[in-house]
């Protein structure tokens, strides 16, 4: 795989609302290397190939089960998981 190039900091996109986008995460200069697709790269907003990809694959093993779907969901922690 092609390594990410590093490039500077630039001035948000005025079409882009970045305090939202960046949610709870760091706040960080505009970087499209940390925006849209490049973002998982990065550990401040992803967790890499497995959060990322990780629950695609899981899905082979469940369809070799035939489980299609969950029987139930949890959630904890509030709006934010803190």
């Amino acid at each position: 795989m092609k390594s990410v190039p590093v490039i500077p900091n630039e001035p948000v996109p005025e079409d882009v609302d970045y305090n939202f986008w960046l949610g709870p995460a760091p706040k960080r200069p505009f970087n499209r290397n940390r925006f849209h697709f490049n973002f998982r790269w990065f550990w401040d907003y992803a967790g890499g190939m497995m959060t990322d990809w990780g629950v695609h694959i899981i899905d082979y093993a469940l369809f070799g089960m035939k489980q299609y779907a969950p029987k139930s969901v949890m959630s904890m922690g509030g709006e934010l998981g803190l």
